[in-house]
């Protein structure tokens, strides 16, 4: 039996017996993406500077030659290598209020 509880109130329950493991994969997005989704927004997401910041040059180096894109969410090992000098991975847990860029430099989000 798998639940899915969030601040109190039972999202998914589920008797999940055998299940291959791209039904268990499955299973698993929807599980995390009903997290995601279902975030209330606090006051420190209404007010979130970095929702502000459309430019992608470094507030302290004030360059965009070593500047990154943040990417947030799931991904293969063979997509972060093949994207390492692209962009910065921000992991998969988002609140709202994340930053866009990543300075190599300074080694600083923004």
């Amino acid at each position: 039996m798998i639940k899915l509880i969030l601040s109190g109130k039972e999202l998914i329950k589920l008797n999940i017996g055998f299940l291959d493991m791209k039904q268990m994969f499955f299973l698993f997005l929807v599980m995390v993406s009903s997290v995601v989704f279902s975030q209330e927004k606090t006051k420190d997401t209404i007010n979130c500077s970095f929702r502000e910041n459309k430019s992608s040059v470094c507030p302290i180096c004030k360059s965009d030659k070593k500047v990154l894109s943040i990417f947030y969410g799931l991904t293969t090992g063979r997509f972060m290598k093949k994207n390492k000098k692209k962009y910065y991975f921000g992991g998969c847990e988002l609140t709202g209020c994340d930053p866009k860029y990543y300075c190599k430099i300074d080694n600083y989000k923004f």
